[in-house]
């Protein structure tokens, strides 16, 4: 039967390989290019794809959650360069109120783009860690920018405008993608959205803590 590779590093090209076993026909029959055997065709061998590693399975043309995963690590980036040109510093300590300082925005914004590069990587073999990202994405733009803009002062959120554009249709696309590719069970989902959830949580409850006396390490 048939099988066909995903390679995108060979684009335009149809790589056709029969190998008939030796009990079947007594020799290799070799390779053959799709050119020399008539081009593309429902027969035994070797297809490979230039654009297939970046659509899904289903034949739809729509992207593999793979392929989600790594723009939803490249839209967190943009999100980052938005919310420092903008200030979010002072924002956060304005408006909700985060005793945040550059250097807690550098450290934790590094981590998160490591975080999407990782859950990226895994994508294929851990449809969890997409999932998380996604909620992690989801979390953020909603409670983080967007309910504060509207029913907060009104003041512009910085990160605002990659939230509502990149993250929630981004954050959307990949828990589609998991279900309609049968990846998304009940506690799946429970654990993405908790996952997401604790992620946003973790450096805003250390933020917090880290100015209690018995967290201080300038203390005598």
């Amino acid at each position: 039967m048939a099988r066909v590779i995903d390679d995108p590093t060979l684009p335009g090209e149809t790589l056709d390989q029969t190998y008939s076993g030796r009990e079947a026909h007594g020799k290799d029959d070799g390779v053959k290019t799709g050119a020399a055997s008539g081009g593309r065709g429902p027969r035994d061998g070797l297809a490979v794809r230039p654009d297939a590693a970046f659509v899904s399975e289903a034949g739809d043309g729509s992207m593999s959650l793979e392929t989600l995963a790594w723009l939803s690590m490249a839209a967190y980036a943009i999100h980052v360069l938005e919310e420092y040109m903008f200030d979010w510093r002072n924002w956060a300590r304005a408006v909700i109120k985060l005793p945040v300082e550059w250097s807690d925005f550098y450290v934790t914004n590094a981590v998160v783009v490591a975080l999407g590069v990782a859950q990226a990587m895994l994508a294929p073999t851990l449809p969890l860690a997409p999932l998380v990202y996604a909620s992690l994405m989801l979390v953020n733009a909603v409670f983080f920018h967007v309910l504060p803009m509207l029913f907060g002062s009104g003041r512009f959120s910085p990160g605002v405008a990659t939230a509502v554009t990149l993250f929630l249709p981004l954050g959307v696309a990949v828990w589609r993608r998991a279900a309609e590719g049968g990846l998304l069970s009940a506690s799946t989902a429970v654990l993405a959205v908790s996952g997401g959830v604790l992620l946003m949580a973790y450096p805003v409850v250390m933020l917090n803590l880290k100015s209690r006396p018995y967290f201080r390490q300038d203390r005598a």
